[in-house]
Formats: structure tokens, C-alpha cells, sequence
């Protein structure tokens, strides 16, 4: 598939970004909300309306979101 052809008003997003897991503190993953923001900045500079995006983090309590 020609990723030209799609248009980018029709293209929806479910964007997850967990860092901090209940089974504990080992199994963590610090950075990841970072990776999402970035993701979801790759997706609005190729023209994907925000309202079309949904982003739901669990961020460790040292991050702070964008």
C-alpha cells in the first residue's frame, strides 16, 4: 500500500504509553511517554487531526507529560 494514497482526516490513533506497572518497581519502563508524545507528533506533522488521536500514558510520578 502507497501510504500517499491515505488521507490523513480519516486516520484515527489509540496511543498507549505505560512507564509505571503495579507488579513493581522493576518492571517499570521510564521513557515511554516520551515516545508516545513523539509519536503522536510524527502523526500531526503528516496532517492527522488531534481530535482523531486519543493518548492514555502511565506515567512514573518523576515524568511530566509535554
Amino acid at each position: 500500500m502507497d501510504t500517499r494514497d491515505i488521507d490523513p482526516k480519516n486516520t484515527y490513533a489509540f496511543v498507549v504509553s505505560i512507564e509505571k506497572y503495579a507488579c513493581g518497581e522493576r518492571e517499570n519502563l521510564p521513557g515511554l511517554v516520551d515516545k508516545g508524545c513523539e509519536f503522536i507528533e510524527r502523526l500531526r506533522r503528516r496532517g492527522v487531526p488531534a481530535e482523531n488521536i486519543q493518548f492514555f500514558v502511565s506515567p512514573l510520578e518523576e515524568d511530566t507529560i509535554r
